[in-house]
């Protein structure tokens, strides 16, 4: 959750140049299936944020492991 806006570029730019597709990335939410309500609302707004990196990438899917 963490990842700065240049390391994204950096990333982009790798993948671009090395003409390597961004095919997927990996998440682990484990929490999301946790009782405790403040846990769970952490890990909903993790996986928003790779949502939204998913997009920024152009990811053609999101892989979810829940543990």
């Amino acid at each position: 959750m963490t990842i700065t806006d240049p390391a994204k570029r950096d990333i982009a730019s790798t993948c671009e140049r090395l003409n390597l597709p961004i095919i997927s990335l990996p998440v682990v939410a484990t929490g999301l299936i946790d009782f405790n309500v403040p846990v769970r609302a952490f890990h909903v707004e993790h996986w928003k944020k790779f949502v939204d990196l998913s997009a920024e990438l152009g990811a053609q899917n999101l892989l979810l492991s829940l543990g």
